[in-house]
C-alpha cells in the first residue's frame, strides 16, 4: 500500500476491533491505487482485506446508508461525485450508486445531519476563491 492521504476509522466487519479504510492515488507501474481496507487484529495489527477499485484517490468517509447495520463507504470521485458502496460486514464492499455533490469538494464526512437516524454524506467546496459552501446529500433510502 502507498502513502495514504485520505482514511477513515470503524468496526468495518463488525469483530469489535477498530479497521480502517484508505483512499490511495495511483502509482504506475505497479498500480496499487484503490480503496484499501485493513482489519484491526484486536493487537495493536491489522490484516489487509484487499482493495476496492482499482484506481483513483478520493477523501473517503464510513457509514451506515443502506439501513442493514453493516458499515458502508463514501469516496469522492473525479472532483463532483461521491460513489457509495454497500458493506457486506467482512471487510468487503461492492458498488451501491453515484451522488452528485457539486463541483470542486474538497473534503468528505458521514452523519446524520438531519436527525432522521440515517448517515447522510457532506462535502465542503469553493469555486476558487468565492465563498465556500457546504453540500450535503440527505440519505433517503427507506
Amino acid at each position: 500500500m502507498g502513502p495514504s492521504r485520505n482514511f477513515d476509522w470503524g468496526d468495518i466487519n463488525g469483530d469489535g476491533h477498530t479497521d480502517f479504510i484508505s483512499s490511495v492515488a495511483d502509482s504506475f507501474p505497479n498500480h496499487t491505487g484503490g480503496l484499501w481496507v485493513q482489519l484491526g487484529d484486536g493487537r495493536r495489527g491489522f490484516l489487509s482485506a484487499g482493495r476496492l477499485g482499482d484506481s483513483g484517490e478520493g477523501a473517503v468517509s464510513l457509514g451506515e446508508f443502506n439501513q442493514d447495520g453493516r458499515m458502508d463507504v463514501a469516496r469522492l470521485t473525479n472532483g463532483s461525485e461521491v460513489d457509495i458502496y454497500a458493506g457486506w460486514g467482512d471487510g468487503e464492499f461492492v458498488y451501491q450508486q453515484t451522488l452528485p455533490m457539486g463541483v470542486g469538494p474538497s473534503g468528505l464526512t458521514a452523519r446524520d445531519y438531519n436527525g432522521d437516524g440515517r448517515d447522510d454524506v457532506a462535502a465542503p467546496w469553493s469555486n476558487w476563491g468565492e465563498t465556500p459552501y457546504l453540500s450535503v446529500r440527505i440519505n433517503e433510502t427507506p
